[in-house]
């Protein structure tokens, strides 16, 4: 009996084989070539979609070296079906390896899924000038075969093994050495990282800031007498799952139902009347049981906004709105500890273990720990 082809089953075994090349060792031959996607790699942690992207098509192109390339879509003349190919293959393997990608696709990246093929016409809107040109020539020139795609695939996947051997982690030590923790300590580390992080990807921390305390509280609680249990596993900041009752940042749910019970909702920004609106009107009206949904922000919280979230709390929904550093402070104050080094544990521990912080973000908390400085 004739074995039944797997879908992309060529795509597959290519990738396998360059998979194969890359753990046994190989010797760069083209260091032009090399140079160039170095330099365009440089941007990968910023824009995680770019080597998922060059995979991609380069891959397709080593399938079926007659296909353009340039032509990401099936409804383009002659074009293909990428986003299928990286969803298939390509994300699922780089993931399995733990290497800098997307959560599903590099075609969920706006800026690369514009129904145009990829040329000098096409507005990438990359934040680096230098960037979209780059991009575009390696492109075209795998399209025209001028540079070998196997060359380009193996090296963008070695250069991926040697971010994840060169990604930088969390240093506990000095908190080990700490004398106790206090709250007013734990708002200090806290706010100093939020300060020190500056570039994308900063909407992340006050998250796993958040989750880190209420994971602590969590392992104070007596569980047999618990209704409501914390989610061990955070989604990706930016994910929603329609399949799921997942409708926040944060979530409790009730062990009975695995209902959501509490929805937390966490900005690096400050909040609006028409972001609490936004989430009550299209995030929780489904929602059967009652539910508080808490709005925490890094910024100042307005009266006019408490007033709001009155207002708009009923039987239903009871919505809240506090500052994060106020939040973390309070719940940590009924946890009836007097040390809390384990929350500067537990964050440490989400943010080398969070694909979305980046490298320079676990840098600079290692940088605030090393100084064993506390609050004045």
């Amino acid at each position: 009996m004739r074995r039944k082809k797997q879908f992309y089953e060529k795509e597959r075994e290519i990738l396998q084989e360059l998979s194969h090349k890359l753990d046994k060792g190989f010797v760069i031959k083209n260091f032009y070539l090399f140079n160039k996607i170095k330099k365009v790699m440089q941007y990968a942690e910023e824009q995680k979609a770019i080597p998922t992207v060059l995979l991609t098509l380069a891959l397709k192109k080593i399938s079926t070296p007659k296909q353009n390339i340039t032509k990401h879509m099936k409804k383009l003349r002659g074009g293909f079906n990428a986003r299928s190919l990286d969803t298939k293959v390509i994300t699922p393997f780089l993931q399995k390896r733990d290497f800098i990608c997307m959560k599903e696709s590099g075609w969920t990246t706006r800026s690369l899924a514009q129904p145009y093929p990829y040329s000098k016409k096409y507005n990438f809107n990359f934040k680096s000038k230098e960037l979209g040109p780059l991009f575009l020539d390696l492109i075209e020139d795998m399209n025209k075969l001028s540079i070998d795609p196997n060359n380009v695939a193996l090296y963008i996947l070695y250069l991926l093994k040697k971010e994840k051997r060169n990604r930088p982690q969390a240093d506990r030590t000095p908190i080990k050495e700490l004398s106790i923790i206090s709250i007013r300590d734990i708002l200090y580390y806290f706010q100093k990282h939020r300060e020190d992080v500056v570039i994308s990807g900063k909407a992340r921390i006050p998250v796993l800031q958040v989750y880190s305390a209420l994971s602590f509280c969590e392992q104070k609680i007596n569980h047999k007498n618990s209704e409501t249990f914390l989610e061990k596993k955070l989604s990706h900041h930016n994910s929603s799952d329609s399949s799921s009752n997942k409708q926040g940042d944060i979530h409790r749910f009730c062990k009975k139902t695995k209902e959501a019970t509490q929805i937390f909702e966490i900005k690096d920004r400050e909040l609006s009347i028409q972001d609490i609106d936004y989430i009550i009107s299209n995030k929780v009206n489904e929602i059967s049981n009652h539910i508080i949904i808490n709005f925490l922000t890094t910024h100042e919280v307005s009266a006019e906004l408490i007033d709001h979230c009155r207002k708009v709390s009923n039987e239903k929904i009871e919505v809240l709105v506090e500052e994060v550093d106020r939040f973390i402070l309070n719940i940590l104050a009924a946890s009836g500890s007097i040390d809390f080094s384990k929350v500067l544990l537990i964050y440490s521990h989400l943010i080398e273990a969070d694909k979305t912080v980046k490298n320079s973000h676990i840098k600079k908390w290692n940088n605030i720990i090393k100084t064993n400085e506390k609050a004045a």
